[in-house]
């Protein structure tokens, strides 16, 4: 086999799992050859004998240890390696983020998706690249009856829809919601001519704020079942991504693509275009939504497919 791409694909939804997916549906319309490993099923002897049969292995991942498994193991079996790393390199405690470097420092090639872990990994591995994450669907993504009729009567004409995502309830390593989904809650309880939609396809925390009877007013919509984020994005006025870490956001990627307003957390590098907020700060939030404009659109900043650019890292 000339290429083995590594990683998981929806169910569940996420930006990893969807950009892997949305990868392997390139490689199939490029006529790449190809097989994918499901680290859904992952046990060590058919990673192993799945890596023995590839010219180059490309691992989806931002687990340090899975990381520098593959590494170590692509070097034993003469396998060109690829990693992708899913997040801001160093995000870990010290023990994996040297791990991490050990992966990266081993790599054949490097990829990051951000400025501040390129700057980071350049030094570690000259053969680092930084290639975005965003991946255009080839294929038309539709929401069911039942989620598209949520927000028609939702939206009822409302020019101030927002929308936001997240994978699950997560912290980070210093202990922080990672998505910020909470702050956005309290903030559109207060603000009620603004609505907002959660996409939430694993319900966490539809089921948290019932759970511990968090007030969620009616101008906020949950939806809790696997769906298009990008066909929320499409019914959407804005976009708002208030995260404590973050990679190379694929939402925001998304939005950016169709001409949706953003508003993102400053905490890695964003994208020309991206106005930036504070983490969990309702007034700088409060600040960027008022100075919004429904008609900001610049096609400049539409993303680059960075799939294209592994396409011809496959090639090579």
């Amino acid at each position: 086999m000339s290429v083995l791409i590594i990683g998981t694909i929806p169910p569940p939804l996420g930006g990893v799992t969807i950009h892997t997916a949305r990868l392997i549906d390139l490689c199939n319309k490029g006529k790449i050859n190809y097989s994918f490993y499901n680290l859904q099923k992952f046990n060590i002897i058919s990673f192993f004998k799945s890596l023995s049969k590839s010219k180059k292995a490309h691992l989806h991942s931002s687990n340090a240890l899975l990381l520098f498994l593959h590494v170590f193991l692509c070097r034993v079996l003469k396998t060109n390696s690829i990693i992708t790393i899913h997040g801001d390199i160093e995000g870990h405690n010290i023990f994996l983020s040297f791990v991490e470097k050990c992966a990266i420092k081993l790599c054949n090639i490097p990829i990051v998706l951000n400025q501040n872990s390129f700057n980071k990994a350049i030094k570690i591995n000259l053969k680092t690249r930084m290639i975005s994450s965003f991946i255009p669907p080839l294929k038309k993504e539709k929401l069911t009856s039942e989620n598209l009729n949520k927000i028609i009567s939702f939206k009822e004409n409302n020019d101030e829809l927002f929308c936001t995502n997240a994978y699950d309830f997560t912290f980070d390593k210093n202990g922080n919601e990672t998505y910020g989904i909470l702050s956005l809650i309290n903030y559109f309880n207060k603000s009620p001519k603004k609505k907002l939609i959660i996409s939430d396809p694993k319900g966490s925390y539809f089921l948290h704020t019932k759970k511990y009877n968090i007030i969620v007013e009616n101008n906020i919509l949950f939806l809790t079942n696997n769906h298009s984020f990008f066909e929320v994005l499409k019914m959407s006025n804005y976009f708002i991504r208030n995260t404590s870490t973050d990679g190379d956001s694929l939402s925001i990627k998304e939005a950016l693509y169709i001409g949706l307003p953003v508003l993102a957390t400053d905490c890695v590098s964003r994208p020309k275009g991206v106005k930036l907020i504070n983490y969990n700060d309702i007034s700088s939030l409060d600040m960027a939504i008022c100075g919004l404009d429904i008609k900001e659109i610049n096609k400049k900043n539409r993303p680059v497919n960075g799939g294209l650019e592994i396409l011809n890292l496959y090639k090579n």
